[in-house]
């Protein structure tokens, strides 16, 4: 029942202009809901991970050494032509 009333909702909205403002309206107000309740949950471990972190390590004393930057070289996909062929469509006689 889920599915049809779902797809009959997207046929209005692809119909009628504010039922699609109304359809992206309630799509984003869902959104920002879970965005913000993932932020909550995730606020605690955040905070018990704080402390932890906060403690300085033996390693972080010395200061990393740069790596060297590489080009990365891109793969070629395709042969390039010079030749360009004509659609045939039949018309053309």
């Amino acid at each position: 029942m889920k599915l049809l009333a779902a797809s009959f909702l997207l046929y209005f909205a692809a119909q009628s202009f504010f039922v699609a403002i109304f359809v992206m309206l309630a799509v984003g107000t869902y959104i920002k809901k879970k965005i913000s309740k993932a932020k909550s949950d995730s606020a605690p471990l955040d905070a018990k991970n704080a402390p932890a972190a906060a403690v300085p390590s033996q390693s972080a004393a010395v200061p990393p050494q740069p790596q060297p930057i590489q080009a990365a070289v891109p793969k070629r996909q395709y042969a390039k032509s010079a030749v360009v062929i004509p659609l045939k469509t039949g018309t053309d006689d």
